[in-house]
């Protein structure tokens, strides 16, 4: 199977240090976000795999793959707290079905637009980035991976440390409208563990977040599309704002509880349709 990416390659995620390629990054997608039971995923995505096309970097047969991120945070949860300087932005490092590249990533998201800008790297390379990213050398920026200081700068600029992982199964299906591509996931199985080494954890580390539910995301870069809404209207969906993050670092302990959304929390629109 191809390396999965976390966008299609319409979205334009992936850029180096070229001023064109900087330009790109400030293409991105509305992301609109819902909370769904196990069951009527399965509903849903009954549909969508008919009207809509496997992501072409997912595996042909089931149409998902394996995400595995690791997320950095303050000491003092200033990520979590969406304290002024930390509210708009994550950084983390990816991978993807085990593969061998891992993507490191700054997500933004301003007037409800996300974007992103990521920069590709060999998966042995995971431990030497880790430390560089912990004790950037400004010595070094000249000559070293100019991809990877931009990277290590804007972490040690803001205090942060690879702190918690989290990893789902995600299904994703793409369509190109009128109006641009058209991306909609499923993300389940969710599940967090605490970061504290230089390798992705073991499966057996991890511990649930969410469960019995799913993340349900619809992307698209203008007008919401008619498939969208209907689905939004046949299955009562209700967006909200839902941060795997901010659920993780709860559940493993590491920041304010109260915050924590659980199953009672959940609207009732997301009830089985």
């Amino acid at each position: 199977m191809n390396q999965p990416l976390a966008s299609p390659s319409l979205w334009k995620p992936t850029i180096g240090a070229d001023p064109s390629e900087r330009a790109s990054a400030k293409l991105g997608a509305y992301e609109i976000k819902f909370l769904i039971e196990e069951s009527m995923a399965d509903a849903l995505l009954h549909l969508v795999q008919k009207e809509m096309q496997v992501d072409s970097h997912a595996d042909p047969v089931s149409g998902g793959y394996l995400v595995e991120g690791i997320y950095f945070e303050t000491s003092e949860r200033d990520v979590f707290r969406r304290n002024p300087g930390y509210a708009r932005r994550k950084f983390r490092i990816r991978r993807y079905s085990g593969g061998s590249t891992i993507f490191l990533e700054r997500k933004s998201k301003r007037n409800g637009i996300v974007s992103k800008r990521r920069i590709a790297l060999d998966a042995a390379e995971l431990p030497s980035t880790l430390l560089a990213v912990k004790s950037p050398d400004p010595s070094k920026e000249s000559n070293g991976n100019l991809n990877l200081d931009w990277f290590a700068r804007r972490i040690a600029r803001r205090g942060l440390d690879p702190t918690i992982c989290i990893r789902y199964d995600r299904i994703a299906y793409m369509q190109m409208e009128n109006s641009g591509p058209i991306r909609l996931t499923i993300d389940r199985n969710l599940a967090c563990t605490p970061f504290d080494g230089v390798q992705f954890p073991s499966k057996e580390l991890y511990r649930p977040i969410l469960s019995g539910h799913c993340v349900a995301e619809f992307k698209f870069r203008d007008s919401m599309p008619t498939g969208f809404r209907k689905w939004m209207d046949d299955f009562k969906l209700v967006p909200q704002s839902i941060s795997k993050f901010r659920n993780a670092i709860s559940a493993a302990g590491l920041g304010v509880e109260e915050n924590r959304m659980s199953p009672k929390d959940l609207p009732k629109g997301t009830a089985d349709a």
